[in-house]
């Protein structure tokens, strides 16, 4: 739960560069706060949405607990008192308004917004992506760092709906690998039954196969080279050097 209260929330700061590249507006952003919205709370709320969104991906919840270096920078931009933000939001409907009014202006969208199109690219490329790499925050990276290009503007959805079409990919991920794996299988019919042995634990070690495949040598001493090339052996000896595995993806060939 803290992880995805941290993921969901504010950065403890901004940077200088940041708060000049996402929190400086022109002339034009002036003028559409004034016009958008009523009060000095609503026009310093909505102008930390619009610069928030293409800094961040999305707009925390929070939003009085914007950066202060942020907020200042823009109250001063707007000449408004910058206390004023912190009666922002009392409403939840207006916060809403505000993302979608700030996402209209920048030309973004909301995987919401259309229910068919929007979630389908985004499970799309998390299939793609899932064929890859399996690790879940690689996989969240990845996709937060799409949604924010310049070639999708998509806001990112909330943390928990992300994370559970994250998992619903790598599962379609495992499916085609195993589709992919099959017929290489169906080649070998032994490989399966050696493969599946090395999930066993043999009474001459104290760990399965697997385990001890994965681990790493962590010196170069003669005991630890000699215990890298005898795993090398092992996987030769079970033919494994001679599969042809170009149809799975690189990065999971391993």
């Amino acid at each position: 739960m803290a992880e995805i209260r941290k993921l969901e929330s504010w950065p403890a700061e901004v940077g200088r560069d940041e708060l000049v590249q996402y929190f400086t507006l022109t002339s034009e952003d002036v003028a559409w706060v004034n016009k958008s919205a009523r009060g000095t709370s609503a026009k310093l709320g909505l102008a930390v949405q619009l610069c928030a969104l293409p800094w961040l991906g999305f707009v925390p919840e929070d939003v009085p607990a914007a950066p202060p270096a942020a907020a200042s920078w823009l109250a001063v931009q707007l000449g408004l008192p910058v206390g004023s933000l912190a009666s922002y939001g009392s409403r939840a409907q207006t916060r809403t308004d505000h993302v979608k009014l700030s996402a209209k202006r920048l030309g973004w969208t909301t995987v919401e917004a259309d229910e068919r199109t929007g979630w389908k690219r985004l499970r799309e490329f998390l299939v793609e992506r899932a064929l890859e790499h399996d690790v879940p925050s690689v996989l969240f990276r990845l996709a937060t760092q799409w949604l924010a290009s310049d070639e999708v503007r998509m806001v990112r959805p909330g943390v928990v709906a992300l994370m559970r079409e994250i998992a619903t990919a790598r599962g379609d991920a495992d499916g085609e690998l195993f589709r992919l794996v099959g017929p290489i299988l169906a080649a070998n019919p032994a490989l399966s039954d050696e493969l599946d042995g090395l999930l066993v634990v043999p009474e001459e070690m104290s760990v399965s196969r697997m385990v001890w495949l994965h681990r790493g040598s962590t010196t170069y001493s003669p005991s630890g080279i000699k215990g890298e090339l005898d795993k090398v052996g092992f996987l030769r000896g079970m033919g494994v050097d001679s599969l042809d595995v170009s149809v799975i993806p690189e990065a999971r060939r391993r």
